[in-house]
C-alpha cells in the first residue's frame, strides 16, 4: 500500500522524486516499509542519511553495521544497517536497511556524491548524474531484509548505469 509522505518533509528531502510504500505478510503479519528517493542532483541527497533524518525526527540512533544481502536474482548488496529507538515514556524501535544506486553502480557509501568528486567531476571523470536511496525498515530487522531481497532486482532495472543499461540486467 502506497504510503504518502507529507508535504514538509517532501520539501526538506528536495527528491525528484520517491516511493514510499509498506508491504505485510498477510500469514505472519510482519511489515517493512520501502522508501526509494530519486534524485538527478545528487547533492542535494546530502545529510538525507538516516543517521541523520531519523535522529532530526526524534528517534535515538542506537548503532549502525555495514552488512549485505543476496537478491532474489542472487546479486550481493553491500547495505548499512541502522538501529534507532524513541525515547521514553515511548518504547518504539526501528532497523533501517539503506543503500544506494549511484549512476547505476550500488553502494552503501554516501561519499561518491557527498564530496569533492562531486563539484569537481574533472578529477575523476565521472560526474555524478543520479542518485536513489534505498531505504526499508520495520521493527525487526529479518522483515526488511526478507523484503530487501524481494524488491531489490524489481527496483534496479529502474536505473541505468553508465551505459544506459538498468543495474539489474
Amino acid at each position: 500500500k502506497d504510503v504518502p509522505i507529507p508535504d514538509n518533509i517532501q520539501r526538506v528531502a528536495g527528491n525528484d522524486d520517491f516511493l514510499n510504500r509498506v508491504y505485510v505478510n498477510e500469514s505472519t503479519n510482519q511489515w517493512a516499509n520501502i522508501y526509494v528517493a530519486y534524485s538527478a542532483s545528487p547533492r542535494s541527497m546530502l545529510g538525507h542519511r538516516p543517521d541523520i533524518c531519523y535522529v532530526g525526527g526524534g528517534w535515538v540512533h542506537d548503532g549502525t553495521d555495514q552488512s549485505n544481502f543476496v537478491s532474489a536474482g542472487g546479486k550481493s548488496i553491500a547495505c548499512l544497517i541502522h538501529r534507532f529507538h524513541m525515547p521514553a515514556p515511548r518504547s518504539d524501535s526501528v532497523v533501517v536497511l539503506n543503500y544506494y544506486i549511484l549512476n547505476g553502480q550500488i553502494t552503501a557509501d554516501d561519499r561518491g556524491f557527498s564530496g569533492v568528486a562531486v563539484r569537481n567531476p574533472g578529477i575523476r571523470g565521472d560526474l555524478a548524474r543520479y542518485v536513489a536511496q534505498i531505504q526499508i525498515s520495520s521493527t525487526l530487522e529479518n522483515s526488511t531484509r526478507a523484503l530487501a531481497c524481494e524488491v531489490a532486482d524489481i527496483v534496479m532495472k529502474y536505473f541505468s548505469d553508465v551505459n544506459g543499461v538498468g543495474v539489474g540486467t
